[in-house]
């Protein structure tokens, strides 16, 4: 069975890379390249085992399925990823503005102000219909504005972290919360599932059956 599992592998790695790229570049699910996938699938495990029967079967199976939901995985992966990085281009460009109004702030009251903001959105203690109340700002808190609070702004309006990597991190930080299963989850749609069970059906139908003598 060894040649037989190599081969599915192969042809279901292409076979998932060209799905995900006909998704990606189209938008659209072309059912029947994923029933290609499974024929393909199907096909190569069969020239490896050089027979049908259960062991060629059940390797087709677990390799076509793997490989059409493969694709759709990947095409899930970067539509999160391009959300996440329109969502974290505008929380820096934000994020820049703030430290603008921020650093620039030099009276008390001025002060008091953007402190009262920055704990605003920063303090999860705080109620949705509750505004930012400069007068609750404490001695404590102007201190902690000017030792870590305002340098950390500066060096933001130095570039560091630059754009890109402010988005990188951001991006790297909402993926690693989010499961394979999440976006597989929300990207499989009953279309997808009646062209995975005709791939897979085709893949089992070509490389399983009975054996022959």
């Amino acid at each position: 069975m060894g040649p037989a599992v190599l081969a599915a592998l192969a042809s279901g790695f292409v076979g998932m890379m060209v799905w995900f790229a006909l998704i990606q570049a189209t938008g659209w699910e072309i059912g029947f390249v994923a029933w290609g996938v499974g024929a393909g699938v199907g096909v190569a495990t069969l020239w490896g085992a050089g027979r049908r029967g259960l062991g060629p079967g059940v390797v087709a199976v677990v390799v076509a399925t793997f490989a059409i939901l493969g694709g759709h995985y990947l095409v899930g992966r970067v539509m999160y990823v391009k959300a996440i990085r329109e969502i974290a281009g505008s929380a820096y460009q934000e994020r820049i503005t703030f430290a603008g109004k921020l650093c620039a702030a030099q009276t008390e009251k001025e002060i008091r102000s953007v402190v009262a903001v920055h704990n605003y959105y920063n303090d999860d203690e705080l109620g949705a219909d509750e505004d930012p109340d400069p007068s609750s700002v404490t001695d404590e808190q102007i201190k902690s504005f000017h030792t870590q609070i305002k340098p950390e702004y500066e060096a933001l309006l130095d570039g560091r972290p630059s754009r890109e990597e402010f988005v990188d991190q951001m991006v790297d930080d909402i993926m690693d919360g989010i499961s394979a299963f999440d976006i597989l989850s929300e990207g499989v749609s009953l279309f997808t599932a009646l062209w995975l069970i005709l791939g897979v059906g085709t893949a089992l139908k070509i490389a399983g059956g009975e054996e022959k003598s």
